[in-house]
């Protein structure tokens, strides 16, 4: 038992030593990013899309100038209810979120599709269940800008960076 304690705070005290100045091969900075100030965000109706589209428009540093590339989308929304009580009430909802995003520039372009889903629960009160679905909205536009986001910078497509 005393052995391998010794076995393992010598195998520690390598590692330790062995990670010391050690460097990655390759690093990246957020701030040396391809694609911004490359793209315009066009707006996007509802309360989903005002957020979603406030969202993207800080990531891309979108300040509201004429850009090359022109990302234009088009946001459907669902519900779908369920967990019943009881009393036969509807307990929770989801919202549903599917997003057709088309990147142009010139003659070239790229179609994508995202869908993301949240769920809030209902209950009596009727403030409660406007702030629990606002609060819903919001966190669905920020899984939709964060796909969106993630689908670009890993495009891959020369014509973009």
């Amino acid at each position: 038992m005393l052995y391998c304690k010794k076995q393992y705070i010598l195998l520690s005290i390598f590692l330790i030593i062995a990670s010391c100045n050690s460097v990655p091969l390759y690093t990246t900075k957020l701030s040396k990013n391809l694609i911004n100030d490359k793209i315009t965000v066009e707006e996007i109706n509802g309360e989903v899309g005002f957020y979603l589209s406030q969202k993207l428009r800080l990531s891309l540093n979108d300040t509201g100038n004429k850009k090359p590339i022109k990302l234009s989308t088009k946001l459907t929304l669902t519900n779908n209810e369920y967990g019943l009580s009881s009393s036969n009430q509807v307990t929770r909802k989801d919202l549903i979120g599917t997003i057709n995003c088309k990147l142009i520039k010139n003659d070239h372009e790229h179609n994508f599709i995202i869908t993301e889903r949240v769920s809030f629960d209902i209950n009596q009160s009727n403030v409660a269940n406007k702030a629990a679905e606002q609060n819903a909205k919001k966190r669905l536009s920020t899984l939709l800008s964060k796909r969106i986001l993630t689908e670009l910078y890993h495009s891959n497509l020369a014509w973009v960076k």
